[in-house]
């Protein structure tokens, strides 16, 4: 810095942020900071090994202090991401930097969000999707997989945004081929849809290995389930859960905070899986994850799902009908009451032994609730969360207007200085932003006494300006 002291200017400069909108950090009793996005942290469309914080995005440090990102910031991770198939957990430390690990309790400093990486390379793949028929699609036109506006999300907007490679025409609907979005992608890459923060995220017992869909508005499981009761997850390689009725697996996923999907969530989540093929080899391998179907093409879906179609059957919420008129004990035991005839549910996806009746619109309407079956499972998944707007709401104290008698100054070596205003009521709590030369900013909460607030400026090398947050 040229100047030996801040000019009052300086110490106060205009609020440029005031359309923030303010977001209550998660773990901080102390401070509420400024996500201009509820999903601020997303994959990075040129680093599939990387994440980046949105603009406009502010976290809190260890140390008490925060960090604002004033640019979209990539953040590389490629040397700190090298297993498939794994959750790794992203925490901030108290300069700023952001890390990945494996295992959430060796993490350093605050924890902001995570992410699942993809289990086996999905080599060069296309897919199929339904359009309405003379809708105007044609060869070498764009066709967008799923609903992202690209004014508001232009990263998932052109991923998804693909182009046409063949159209089908037929009556009751067309079938567009696009690249699939994630053709090219290797094992050990962020599946761009398993990316989630603090302020989005699924509110569930085990977040582990769940992607979101922007269709249905929901996070679902990347494989089939496994294990039971509050042990029910979805992890990769793991044996899956089968041979139970339909009320048991909807009781498992209950006991974890999910639920199973429904008919038209499936048809969302299952798109862009293979169709009318079934897995490699037309058996059960009783392990989930990473499979290739007959004609050695992966089993995943747009968004990220493993085995939607062609391994096993997966219960659905729906009912479609019932059997039996009578009542009787459908459950097994009959603890919780008995059943006036036997529900239909339907099942979705099709069977490892079906081979071309599979596929994302695959259903079977004819088992009983009460039926147990190795060729039945399911699959998780939980309305997605939000937090954006639980914090304080705050307002700011605005240029040129007077904090001490006379004008401000403070030596930019010095270590603290006292903000004295009539309007600054006792014992309320004022936050201030550092910036210093390389505009990064910084928070730091400070409790006021008696209409003073002694301010404690941060370790940073020349700090240039210094604005005042006050809670409302």
């Amino acid at each position: 810095m040229s100047n030996a002291y801040l000019t009052q200017t300086q110490m106060f400069g205009a609020m440029d942020d005031a359309s923030r909108k303010i977001g209550s950090l998660i773990g901080s009793s102390t401070a509420s900071f400024h996500f201009k996005y509820a999903r601020w942290l997303r994959f990075d469309p040129t680093n599939h090994k990387g994440v980046i914080v949105k603009q406009g995005t502010t976290l809190a440090l260890p140390n008490g202090m925060a960090k604002h990102f004033t640019n979209d910031t990539p953040i590389d991770l490629s040397s700190e991401v090298t297993t498939a198939g794994k959750d790794y957990f992203l925490f901030i430390n108290s300069i700023g930097e952001i890390h990945a690990v494996l295992d959430k309790s060796n993490g350093t400093g605050n924890y902001i969000g995570r992410f699942h990486t993809l289990c086996a390379n999905a080599g060069t793949m296309t897919m199929i999707s339904p359009a309405s028929p003379s809708s105007g699609i044609t060869v070498g036109s764009k066709y967008l997989i799923k609903p992202y506006r690209q004014d508001r999300d232009p990263d998932f907007y052109a991923f998804y945004n693909k182009e046409v490679t063949a159209v089908s025409a037929g009556t009751p609907y067309d079938v567009i081929t696009t690249q699939h979005p994630l053709s090219g992608y290797l094992a050990g890459d962020i599946l761009p849809e398993s990316v989630f923060c603090i302020t989005f995220y699924p509110d569930t017992l085990h977040e582990d290995a769940m992607v979101y869909d922007k269709t249905s508005d929901i996070f679902v499981d990347v494989y089939l389930q496994s294990g039971t009761g509050v042990n029910t997850k979805s992890v990769y390689n793991a044996t899956h859960t089968v041979s139970r009725q339909q009320m048991n697996h909807l009781r498992d996923f209950m006991q974890v905070g999910k639920r199973l999907l429904d008919d038209q969530e499936f048809s969302s989540i299952a798109l862009g899986s293979n169709e009318c093929t079934a897995i490699q080899g037309s058996a059960d391998k009783t392990t989930v994850g990473g499979h290739v179907d007959t004609n050695s093409r992966r089993m995943i879906s747009a968004i990220g799902c493993e085995e939607c179609c062609g391994y096993l059957w997966q219960w659905l919420s729906d009912h479609v009908g019932c059997v039996t008129d009578s009542w009787g004990t459908r459950d097994g035991r009959g603890s919780f009451g008995q059943e006036y005839r036997d529900f239909l549910c339907l099942l979705a996806g099709g069977i490892w032994s079906s081979s071309s009746y599979c596929g994302s619109g695959s259903r079977d309407g004819s088992s009983p609730r009460s039926a147990v079956n190795a060729k039945i499972g399911g699959r998780g998944c939980v309305q997605a969360s939000r937090s954006t707007q639980n914090g304080d709401v705050y307002s700011a104290i605005s240029l040129n207007q007077s904090f001490v008698t006379g004008a401000v100054s403070c030596a930019v070596g010095a270590t603290s200085c006292v903000i004295s205003d009539a309007r600054l009521t006792p014992n309320s709590v004022v936050d201030v932003e550092f910036e210093n030369t390389s505009n990064t900013f910084f928070y730091l909460s400070t409790t006021l006494s008696n209409g003073q607030c002694t301010v404690t400026f941060p370790a940073l090398t020349e700090v240039t300006k210094i604005r005042l947050y006050v809670r409302s």
